[in-house]
């Protein structure tokens, strides 16, 4: 993993943080996805779920 190194830019007023924006973005992204397939296979689970009955009534 690489490690942050703060550095000064041109003025000196503030270190240079464009690894922590790589490391914010990531870590807002990753559970977003997680949380959608989690919805995904949740609402699939009861798609399935619900389509049973019928199917079971067709078949017997």
């Amino acid at each position: 993993m690489e490690k942050l190194r703060l550095e000064r830019d041109g003025n000196g007023d503030e270190p240079n943080t464009s690894l922590d924006r790589t490391h914010t973005t990531r870590v807002v992204l990753v559970p977003i996805g997680a949380a959608v397939g989690g919805f995904i296979f949740g609402f699939d689970s009861s798609v399935i779920n619900g389509s049973i009955e019928a199917v079971r009534t067709n078949l017997d």
